[in-house]
């Protein structure tokens, strides 16, 4: 991310933080963005929407029915465990999901200094929260056990939590990325990028090639 960061700037991007959308109006040619309910506005006639967790609401902001064209996010919150004293492995192991099973395979990666990081277990959420419940410990130890059988539950301590934006909600089948530019919704030169979960940021070039030739197409 921060090589990312220092390529845009590079080529002239400017990178403002602590910035929430707070209102977008359309007048048939531009976009008026209002940040922090008035701190400044800027204008555009092409606009991208990729804001994560906040993707849906930003495209509500400028009346889109998100219920209607299907935008509506859902929470999914990943949690991770750690373990001391860590096992020693050398690669990742990432187990095969069973159908029909009460809980995902708990998968096990390795960082830079060798240590094991054991997870996501997900779960769906009603809102953004990071904390990691202790109580999940039995879930984690069930799954790894099967393929780490010297693993002890009294060694596994929670480690992190993350939250993705699901298209799908619980039981439902799974839906992919929306990337779409919005003239037929009335919104030329928007580009929404809705539900970019995992393998989202894996896939961010690819994604961002691609947003790019939609944005080359707007400009002729």
């Amino acid at each position: 991310m921060r090589s990312f960061l220092i390529e845009a700037e590079g080529r002239g991007a400017t990178i403002v933080f602590r910035s929430t959308v707070t209102g977008i109006q359309y007048d048939g040619a531009f976009y008026e963005v209002e940040i922090n309910h008035g701190e400044y506005c800027f204008q555009t006639n092409i606009l991208i929407n990729s804001s994560g967790l906040y993707a849906d609401k930003v495209a509500a902001l400028l009346g889109i029915d998100i219920d209607e064209n299907g935008y509506r996010i859902k929470f999914s919150k990943g949690s991770f465990f750690s373990a001391s004293p860590t096992p020693q492995l050398k690669h990742l192991v990432w187990p095969v999901s069973r159908k029909n099973a009460k809980y995902r395979g708990i998968h096990t990666t390795v960082d830079y200094s060798g240590a094991a990081r054991f997870g996501p277990h997900w779960e769906y959420v009603s809102k953004i929260e990071y904390s990691v419940d202790d109580s999940q410990k039995q879930i984690f130890y069930e799954s790894l056990s099967k393929y780490l059988p010297g693993i002890k539950m009294k060694s596994l301590n929670p480690l992190m939590g993350g939250i993705r934006p699901q298209l799908q909600g619980p039981g439902e089948s799974y839906r992919d990325f929306v990337i779409k530019e919005e003239t037929d919704l009335g919104y030329p030169g928007l580009i929404n990028l809705i539900g970019i979960e995992c393998p989202g940021l894996t896939d961010c070039i690819p994604i961002a090639r691609y947003v790019s030739s939609l944005v080359q197409a707007r400009l002729g």
